[in-house]
């Protein structure tokens, strides 16, 4: 539909005899656009349309085109938790919703650890049985090492710079959970870097949690070495996906 106008305006013109159609025709094209009857060449490009008028789509959902195309909403990324520390403290995030398919978790970190490099620990659903499983497989000065744990009581994320590693130097990881959500077995994925005050260290990280069948609501992570904490000013932020 197109811009209203005016039907016939000479004969609602002063002097002129009323046409009571005429009006009647006026009110009804009016009608028509209030009742829904608008599209893209009724809206002014600087209409400014607040997004809350729009349809919602359901959590994880970003507005995009699908394969016909249509504007619809289809899966995306939306940040469900974040956390900054204040202090040397551990992270704890619990409540995790359940409306998305899988888990992305970013950090930036420095351990609090008197320690040129530090593990970092991580258990779903703070579970501390003996089920989990880790292989990693690291570089430092240029070697490339492998090593697998089984049966420890946690999943082994990262190695991140501890204290003695240079005043400037962070590590920087992400770890993916697929499934998350769903009562199965879950595994992961993480990668990071750890700049040291000699060097590097670079490591890709597979593991899993097995004879555990539960989605995840909770994630916590601490360092491995006393005082088992990160340093103050360290982020972690959990995304949704899907």
């Amino acid at each position: 539909m197109g811009f209203y106008n005016v039907v016939n305006p000479s004969s609602l013109q002063t002097g002129q005899p009323e046409d009571v159609s005429q009006v009647l025709a006026n009110f009804n094209a009016i009608a028509a656009v209030l009742n829904g009857g608008v599209d893209n060449t009724n809206i002014a490009t600087a209409a400014a349309i607040a997004l809350t008028k729009l349809a919602p789509g359901s959590a994880g959902r970003v507005l995009g085109m699908d394969q016909t195309p249509n504007a619809v909403w289809v899966p995306g990324m939306q940040q469900i938790a974040d956390q900054t520390l204040s202090t040397t403290a551990q992270f704890d995030f619990t409540g995790l919703p359940q409306t998305f398919k899988h888990l992305a978790i970013f950090h930036h970190t420095r351990s609090a650890a008197a320690a040129l490099s530090d593990g970092m620990n991580m258990r779903p659903n703070a579970n501390s049985t003996s089920n989990y499983y880790n292989m990693y497989i690291y570089s430092t000065t240029g070697t490339v090492l492998s090593a697998p744990q089984n049966g420890v009581t946690q999943a082994y994320v990262q190695d991140v710079t501890g204290q003695t590693s240079g005043a400037g130097n962070w590590s920087s990881g992400f770890i993916f959970i697929p499934s998350y959500s769903v009562n199965h077995t879950h595994s992961w994925l993480s990668m990071g870097f750890a700049p040291l005050q000699s060097g590097s260290l670079t490591l890709l990280i597979a593991g899993g949690l097995y004879n555990v069948q539960e989605p995840i609501n909770r994630i916590l992570a601490w360092c491995a070495n006393t005082p088992f904490a990160f340093q103050s000013g360290s982020q972690m932020t959990i995304y949704g996906l899907g």
